[in-house]
This record gives structure tokens, C-alpha cells and sequence, in this order.
């Protein structure tokens, strides 16, 4: 019973990181089309790209959320290795092949939208300091606070 609740627990947590996952996908292909947009002076797909970008982020915001809902019902032990697992680490002391492969995934899934994160970052910033200067958030922040559920 208890290993049933854990798997269903684990695909419910893996189909949100994989959705958050795509959308921070989405969101960087984004800025860097709002860089063509700011290029070309095209202030209809800057807008369109600024529009889409902050929808995708909302569903980002949404995952997060999902997520800290289903942690709360998991035992102290899976909660745990949750939150390790969502900072991009595999939990330790896993027996089960399938469970494992689960952690795996989450936390693979975790990393992999760490990594676009701070590419969208970086040609955020770019953008950021061409448009504004020395008024860019970035000049005046030391760094935008990442992603929720420990991105």
C-alpha cells in the first residue's frame, strides 16, 4: 500500500516538474524572441513575446504551487527526499528499482530547468542592460531569486 501511494505521489511530482520544465523551455525560446523583436524595433512582437512570456511563467508559478500542495501529505521521510530531490540531488537509501528511477527523474527533470534558468537569465540580462542601461534590474539587483521548489 504504502509503495502504491509513494509511486502515485512520484508521478504526480514528476508530471509537474516536466511541465514546469517545459514551460521554462517555452519562456526562454521566448526571450530570446523578444531579443529579435528588441533587434528588428518591432514593438508588436515585443509586446506578443513579453505577453506569452509572462503566461508561461504563470504556469511555472502554478507547478510550484501543485507541488508544495501534494509535499505536505507525503510522510516526513518522502517530504524530505522531496525537497532534496527538488534541489537537484538524488535521495539516498532508495531500494525500489522503479521509486528510484522516479527520484531520478524528478531530480534530472530539476536540473535540466535550473540550467535553462540561467540561460533565459543570462540573455535576459543582456537585453535587460541594452534596453535600459544602468537602470537595468540587473544593475540594480545582485540576482533575480531563481525559481520556486528550489530553482
Amino acid at each position: 500500500m504504502r509503495e502504491r501511494y509513494i509511486r502515485e505521489l512520484l508521478s504526480a511530482v514528476t508530471a509537474e516538474v516536466q511541465k514546469k520544465y517545459c514551460s521554462m523551455n517555452e519562456v526562454y525560446r521566448l526571450t530570446k524572441e523578444l531579443g529579435e523583436g528588441l533587434s528588428n524595433d518591432d514593438k508588436l512582437v515585443v509586446h506578443m513575446m513579453l505577453e506569452m512570456r509572462g503566461k508561461e511563467l504563470e504556469k511555472m508559478k502554478d507547478c510550484d504551487i501543485c507541488i508544495e500542495r501534494l509535499i505536505p501529505g507525503a510522510s516526513e521521510d518522502i517530504r524530505e527526499k522531496l525537497h532534496v530531490a527538488l534541489k537537484g540531488t538524488v535521495p539516498g537509501h532508495v531500494i525500489d528499482e522503479k521509486e528510484s528511477a522516479m527520484w531520478k527523474q524528478i531530480t534530472d527533470t530539476t536540473l535540466a530547468t535550473k540550467r535553462i534558468w540561467k540561460q533565459t537569465v543570462e540573455v535576459d540580462r543582456v537585453l535587460s542592460r541594452r534596453l535600459a542601461g544602468s537602470d537595468s534590474y540587473y544593475c540594480q539587483a545582485k540576482e533575480p531569486s531563481g525559481l520556486q521548489t528550489g530553482l
